[in-house]
């Protein structure tokens, strides 16, 4: 889960410690990660949306700051991921 923080920001290996909290979701869905931040994945503690209409889970409440490390209740990632591929083709372009 290190890689796209400290690769995006070139970071030194072992300055970005992100840690993933909890067992994911079976599926993947849409929830959000504070207000108006919405995110496509498999998310801990909750079970995700079908569509980004619906009524998102907030996962906020459930990442921790634990010493140098962060927990974080999905897998950053596969977020990103997603989002970059999303990008790519076009999906997320300026209105």
């Amino acid at each position: 889960m290190n890689d796209s923080v400290g690769g995006y920001y070139r970071c030194p290996e072992g300055h970005v410690r992100l840690d993933l909290r909890g067992p994911l979701s079976e599926n993947s869905g849409f929830f959000e990660f504070g207000a108006g931040t919405t995110c496509y994945g498999r998310c801990a503690g909750y079970l995700p949306a079908r569509l980004p209409e619906e009524m998102l889970p907030n996962v906020l409440s459930n990442a921790i700051i634990d010493g140098q490390a962060v927990a974080l209740p999905f897998d950053l990632e596969q977020v990103v991921e997603t989002f970059e591929a999303n990008c790519t083709r076009g999906k997320f372009a300026a209105q």
